[in-house]
């Protein structure tokens, strides 16, 4: 995130960005594996006292110590299973410290195993609650899709956004002048009344074709809650 912002993923440069410091604490994952810092030039640290911001790509673990040269597999080898309950504990440290998060995947849930996961959105949540400074990397953050069509080389009029989370996919590609294509069964699937989450998401949906749209009046309630309103709807996602 850091190095995309000061100019090594394309020249994007924020000041705000640039003058986090080189020490962080991350949130990232144990069971996909950390997310890859090389090449950033980080410090990564594991208590909120050492910290000079907070880093969130995942909630399962925090990743481990590495100086700014250390490799991921050294980082990653140091890396400690994390509960939300001390994450938030590390989090209410963080604030007491005025310590930023950068929060570079917003959504709050995802869909797996038959059930929502908790993703860093929920960590941007708590620590807004506890009155700490959230910036936000991904949707609906307007910067996400302006990368995106600086390096494709699309305007918004081309472009056409996919996604499940209405207060994330939705209203972000609302905000960039996209239009979207709204997956019903995906993290709202049971506000809309469809089918058991297991059976949307455990890979035995076949072509989609068996299952059924919950029906523009309830997709348009939805939508109404969130303030986003999407161009089109499909049941599942089919690649």
């Amino acid at each position: 995130v850091k190095g995309e912002l000061e100019g090594g993923g394309g020249g994007c440069v924020d000041s705000t960005f640039a003058s986090l410091g080189d020490a962080c604490l991350h949130f990232t994952w144990s069971s996909r594996g950390p997310v890859p810092l090389d090449g950033l030039g980080l410090t990564t640290v594991t208590t909120a006292a050492e910290a000079e911001f907070l880093l969130a790509h995942g909630t399962e673990c925090v990743n481990g110590p590495g100086g700014s040269d250390a490799s991921d597999a050294t980082r990653a080898a140091g890396a400690t299973d994390t509960s939300l309950a001390a994450m938030r504990v590390m989090l209410a440290e963080a604030a007491a410290r005025h310590l930023p998060l950068v929060v570079a995947n917003p959504d709050i849930v995802t869909v797996g195993g038959g059930g929502l996961l908790p993703m860093p959105g929920t960590l941007a949540r708590w620590y807004r609650e506890m009155g700490g400074e959230v910036l936000l990397m991904g949707k609906p953050a307007a910067v996400i899709y302006q990368r995106v069509m600086a390096m494709t080389g699309v305007g918004p009029g081309e472009a056409i956004a996919v996604g499940d989370s209405l207060e994330h996919d939705i209203a972000g590609a609302g905000g960039a002048g996209c239009q979207s294509i709204f997956v019903c069964g995906g993290i709202h699937a049971e506000e809309l009344g469809m089918c058991g989450r297991e059976g949307l998401t455990a890979g035995d949906v076949g072509d989609g074709d068996s299952i059924a749209s919950p029906g523009s009046d309830r997709i348009s309630a939805l939508a109404k809650d969130f303030g986003a309103f999407p161009e089109y709807a499909v049941p599942v996602f089919r690649w």
